[in-house]
């Protein structure tokens, strides 16, 4: 981590630093250099603030309003979660949310601290002025911690209840930043204690119990280095925090791509957009809206056996091509990194063998570049775009884009036109608009299509207006419908049988027991 500068083009200057307790943690999906301008109050960000959705996008809030009601007024259950999935501030929750709200505040209740504990309505945070400006430039330092808080009625014990999906994803640093905060409050406490309530399965974890002077020797030694790397982050991780950041403006990692969704006006809010959603959406409105929301999904099928055994077969190609190690038709029988059945298992083990022939490695290729992650802003849409190429690399100087396809179907018939290879379509149209920079004199995508009994290479050429037209139109049809949506209302059919989240949604519950 180098030394942190404000970045050109960003006016203003420090005059407070802010951070949460939630900002140490998650540190893989977070952009340090967004987190560490945030952090900073007095900056004058470059992009306005993010127009919000009609539909609440926060599907904790609900949960966290309703307790709110219980536990400080006394509100009985039921009527304090209808309160606060009633609209509000034009404003109101997906019906899944609100299946997802009455679930969770249901199981948090059935674990919450009882007897001799003592609900806290405010929020605890540690406030830290200084005499002079240290080396940021600022005096006032403030850390806060999102969560349920409760002391023991003696006063002697704190705890702070981390809320999360699912549970055992705390690291050591955003544990002891959060003890720190709650031991800070006046009268210190002389114990605290840090737990998680993960919603999916109502269940809460003890992840610590300190004494004071305990909390403040695990801060030193796992506390301080953890809060600097989120306060002075230096490196660009665009990605999903790239649709609310709002420093995006001059940003040098966030690629810019106009028009790239096609002829699209703005949307009612900034979003992103991926082939993936932009399935799932298709299947169903409210299917993409949920995942999109976070809400736990049902394992059984999203880790079905042919999935899993899709997911194992680029697993392991992505780690042979990482390497930079040719593949072979000699394949380890320990292959996979996952339990797969043996039929599932001996389908990936055929279509490695055959991959072999297709591999580019062998012709040593330049720039190879295995399942990088892009983003880029479709500023006409005001959509981030995010997408993974199964593989980038350059042939002759050109730059090709590979997408690789496992299926036990007739491959001539499943993968027949773009419609069917939606993220090829894209493809085909960033690497068209030049999108990716520079691509070189021949530019082509790539679909590697294996199956048990053979193989299949096809080539696009992005210089042909037929099949940019074709690509363009595949990639408009998928968005432009995701994009006008406000409500994403439920669409019971067939698909609801294999969907990972019809346990929030009442109707898909009710057609798949049909």
């Amino acid at each position: 981590m180098g030394e942190w500068h404000v970045p050109d083009g960003v006016a203003g200057r420090p005059q407070r630093i802010v951070v949460s307790v939630a900002s140490v943690g998650g540190a893989d999906f977070r952009c340090p250099m967004g987190e560490a301008l945030k952090a900073r109050h007095g900056l004058v960000p470059t992009a306005p603030r993010a127009r919000r959705e009609p539909l609440n996008d926060f599907p904790l809030g609900p949960f966290m309003d309703a307790l709110d009601l219980i536990e400080f007024r006394g509100v009985p259950e039921d009527d304090a979660v209808k309160a606060a999935l009633a609209p509000s501030n034009g404003r109101r929750s997906h019906d899944g949310v609100g299946e997802w709200t009455r679930h969770v505040v249901r199981g948090y209740l059935g674990t919450a601290p009882r007897g001799d504990w003592l609900p806290i309505r405010d929020r605890w945070a540690l406030d830290t002025t200084l005499e002079r400006p240290d080396t940021r430039g600022v005096r006032k330092y403030r850390i806060d911690a999102w969560g349920r808080r409760y002391r023991s009625t003696d006063g002697s014990t704190h705890e702070l209840r981390l809320i999360g999906f699912s549970s055992g994803r705390r690291g050591p640093g955003e544990l002891a930043v959060a003890g720190l905060v709650a031991a800070s409050t006046t009268p210190a406490p002389q114990r605290v204690r840090l737990s998680e309530f993960a919603g999916a399965d109502g269940t809460s974890t003890l992840l610590y119990d300190k004494a004071t002077d305990e909390v403040h020797e695990f801060y030193r030694e796992h506390g301080r280095a953890a809060l600097r790397a989120a306060v002075d982050g230096t490196d660009y991780r665009p990605g999903s925090p790239c649709v609310s950041c709002r420093f995006r403006v001059g940003c040098p990692a966030l690629k810019q791509a106009p028009g790239a969704l096609g002829p699209v006006e703005r949307g009612a809010a900034r979003r992103t957009w991926s082939v993936t959603n932009a399935r799932k959406y298709t299947a169903c409105a409210a299917r993409d809206h949920l995942i999109r929301q976070r809400l736990p999904v049902e394992w059984s099928i999203e880790r079905s056996a042919w999935a899993e055994r899709g997911r194992a077969v680029h697993a392991y190609l992505q780690q042979r091509h990482r390497e930079g190690s040719p593949c072979t038709p000699d394949v380890p029988d320990t292959w996979p990194d996952r339990v797969l059945p043996e039929k599932e298992l001996a389908l990936g083990t055929r279509m490695l063998r055959n991959h072999a022939e297709l591999c580019p490695l062998p012709h040593h290729p330049d720039e190879v570049r295995v399942e990088p992650k892009l983003v880029l802003d479709d500023t006409t849409a005001d959509v981030v775009v995010l997408v993974t190429p199964d593989l980038l690399y350059r042939d002759g100087g050109s730059l090709v884009w590979r997408e690789l396809k496992t299926t036990t179907a007739d491959p001539a018939t499943r993968f027949r036109t773009l419609a069917g290879i939606p993220q090829l379509a894209l493809a085909i149209v960033l690497l068209g608009r030049g999108a990716l920079g520079d691509t070189g004199p021949h530019p082509r995508a790539e679909l590697e299509i294996l199956h048990p009994d053979g193989n299949d290479l096809r080539f696009y050429d992005v210089s042909d207006p037929a099949v940019r037209a074709e690509a363009a139109e595949v990639v408009s049809a998928l968005a432009t419908p995701w994009h006008r949506d406000v409500t994403f209302t439920a669409s019971p059919g067939s698909a609801c049988r294999t969907c990972e989240v019809r346990r929030w949604c009442a109707p898909g519950r009710a057609e798949a027991a049909r």
